[in-house]
């Protein structure tokens, strides 16, 4: 390789990694990754350092103050704790390997308590600074992390910071992070560091309140019944569980004195939202079973969502078909194109997309997830109409199935009674049954499949039945009344 390769590619490099446009930081979280993959891939020597919040829209901090004036002094402001499991993790002991150095956080209290300027980063200023609680202090072979808690009376922030192995605190506060405006009981973080020079460290982070206990797991299956089976691994950590993936890829799972808090994505706190890495190209054996009328853009984010959701769920599943195209209504009313993709044969995860947006909602429930932090007035704050929305399902067979049609509510999307039934060819009506008793049928369907009202709620084993009333096939079909589901496992928020 010459010089002018070389050149080339770092002009190819920097243009990878200026900063995108849209503020909310799950879409920045997802961009950076995989900027951070290509740039690893390449085995480039370009200085690079790239921080991921998972704790929804973040004001991300750059560093080091500019030199730009500050403006008029402000006070303190967090959110307003909403949960006492919030208190508890601000008042749990500081974890990770340098809790011990009193020190170190002596100084990290000392330097993040600095006010009337804004060399912390955190244009804190006035008399009266909040109170600060170093909640995580570890140290990697290549980098030192720290995460900070400022908090008043009935409020509080979070504040990450990563340096350099070794890093003084008052590096710490100039250094590179992430601030959110408020501390939700379970702490999520993933973040990949580096640079020339240093040895890249890429971590997970889940922060639960002491005493509690995180699990996590990366095998489900999707057995012949439709249930998920796995195994869940206890992290060796009281309180918190640290890998060296970022992202991580599983569930994590929170239980506080006996009682499941939190079951969910590791990439995932509190916004239901996914992204895919990217349009699927579509392949003619990926449409060539599909019935209806395939929209190819939809067709190749309903691939996308169906891997990055599959991905981030930690389950071990085929690779996706497209089964089914049509329309289902917009929020306007209007039709919208809708995909069903699902594993190319046997039990395994479905997912039903509506419009073709990288960047979707997943209607888990009957009730969308609360965005606590959406500010649509600010600049580029706005984004949630830009976005698809989706619902998935475990089916318990690749031929006979129902998912249920999701729509945009609120400023989430939900579960609706429009149920989308795929039958085999030859099906002309579909009838479920409850204990042996039908409990609903479709209308006729047109070449097996349709969509249909079902307000029923509840576990029905589906049959599918021919012009003459011969059954074609059967399958279980889990359609929980209550609570929220991603591939037909519970997920759990109960702070």
């Amino acid at each position: 390789m010459n010089a002018e390769d070389l050149r080339t590619g770092f002009d190819r490099l920097a243009a990878t990694v200026t900063s995108d446009a849209d503020p909310y930081e799950a879409v920045l979280r997802r961009a950076r990754r995989r900027r951070l993959a290509w740039l690893r891939g390449l085995g480039a020597a370009l200085a690079v350092a790239l921080t991921m919040a998972l704790a929804g829209p973040a004001a991300l901090n750059a560093g080091r103050w500019d030199g730009t004036p500050p403006g008029p002094p402000q006070p303190f402001e967090g959110k307003p704790v909403t949960s006492e499991w919030t208190w508890r993790l601000i008042n749990s002991p500081t974890r990770g390997n340098l809790a011990g150095d009193q020190p170190l956080l002596q100084d990290l209290v000392r330097e993040f308590s600095k006010t009337g300027s804004m060399v912390n980063g955190l244009d804190l200023v006035g008399t009266n600074p909040p109170r600060i609680k170093v909640l995580f202090a570890h140290d990697f072979p290549g980098s030192r992390f720290v995460a900070v808690a400022y908090y008043s009376t009935s409020a509080a922030m979070l504040v990450t910071r990563t340096a350099g192995p070794g890093a003084s605190a008052a590096d710490l506060v100039g250094s590179s992070g992430v601030s959110s405006g408020w501390v939700d009981p379970l702490t999520k973080n993933a973040e990949s560091w580096g640079g020339a020079m240093a040895t890249w460290t890429q971590f997970s982070l889940a922060l639960a309140p002491d005493g509690c206990t995180v699990d996590s797991s990366s095998d489900g299956v999707i057995q012949p019944d439709g249930t998920v089976r796995r195994t869940w691994r206890p992290s060796p950590t009281s309180g918190y569980l640290l890998t060296r993936d970022a992202p991580a890829n599983e569930l994590w799972r929170v239980t506080c004195d006996g009682v499941v808090r939190s079951q969910g994505p590791a990439t995932w706190q509190g916004l239901h939202d996914e992204g895919t890495a990217g349009k699927t190209e579509i392949f003619p054996p990926d449409v060539q079973a599909a019935r209806g009328n395939v929209d190819p853009a939809t067709a190749s984010t309903a691939m996308g969502a169906y891997r990055s959701l599959v991905e981030h769920t930690g389950l071990r599943a085929g690779g996706p078909v497209v089964r089914w195209g049509g329309s289902v209504p917009g929020v306007d009313g209007r039709p919208v194109p809708a995909v069903l993709v699902s594993q190319d044969s046997g039990a395994g995860p479905a997912v039903l997309q509506v419009g073709d947006a990288d960047f979707f909602m997943v209607a888990t429930g009957s009730t969308p997830a609360p965005r606590r932090h959406y500010q649509p007035d600010e600049p580029g704050g706005d984004f949630v109409p830009t976005m698809s929305w989706a619902a998935t399902t475990a089916t318990a067979s690749s031929e006979l199935m129902g998912v249920r049609v999701p729509a945009r509510k609120d400023l989430g999307a939900v579960r609706t009674d429009n149920l989308l039934v795929l039958a085999p060819p030859g099906t002309v009506r579909v009838e479920a049954l409850a204990k042996g008793r039908k409990v609903w049928q479709t209308n006729a369907l047109t070449d097996g499949a349709g969509v249909v009202e079902v307000r029923y709620r509840g576990d029905v084993t589906l049959r599918a039945l021919d012009a003459s009333g011969a059954v074609l096939a059967t399958a279980p079909m889990h359609d929980p009344a209550k609570g929220d589901t991603l591939f037909g496992e519970n997920l759990v928020e109960n702070w």
